[in-house]
């Protein structure tokens, strides 16, 4: 969530950084670390989407034990039971797919997830671009039509100082 710099007169908005200060000293980002619940969780995409399927396939009310922390690694678990979860992970194929995993009581969007396509924005304009410039006809194309214009423009000209020289003439 972005946060304005309140204690800098000139603060700028900033996004978070999941503490890459904390993970390159080898830690958890600390929302992970501290996290009593294990809703906030730390690892691998594959580890965390093989949590997300274990919680789903679970039945809402049967007690589970939540892993804390970092996923294998982290803090001693905490057990409760099970809600009843949306039936999707948020993040898998959203967007082209997120390195975070989303899973929610509650509708997706509720939580102010926006609804995203399937297809990554990027991939659809990166498939219009190798369409455009396969072959280079694009580019090709285009430079054909600069040079017809800029042809058409000096001859063009040529004819009106044809006419001027003509007409100064006489």
């Amino acid at each position: 969530m972005p946060q304005y710099e309140l204690n800098d007169a000139f603060g700028q908005i900033q996004k978070c950084q999941f503490c890459a200060h904390l993970q390159a000293k080898g830690e958890v980002p600390a929302c992970c670390d501290v996290c009593p619940t294990g809703a906030s969780l730390f690892g691998t995409v594959d580890d965390l989407q093989k949590e997300a399927e274990n919680r789903l396939a679970g039945k809402p009310g049967d007690a589970y034990v939540y892993p804390r922390g970092e996923l294998g690694k982290g803090r001693p678990p905490h057990e409760k039971p099970l809600p009843k979860y949306q039936p999707a992970v948020y993040g898998v194929d959203d967007g082209g797919g997120t390195q975070v995993r989303y899973l929610s009581a509650v509708s997706f969007q509720s939580l102010g997830l926006p609804k995203l396509p399937k297809t990554a924005f990027s991939a659809v304009s990166e498939g219009i671009q190798h369409t455009l410039y396969k072959g280079m006809i694009a580019p090709i194309a285009l430079l054909a039509g600069l040079v017809f214009l800029a042809r058409r423009s000096a001859v063009k000209h040529a004819e009106s100082e044809g006419r001027e020289d003509s007409g100064e003439r006489s």
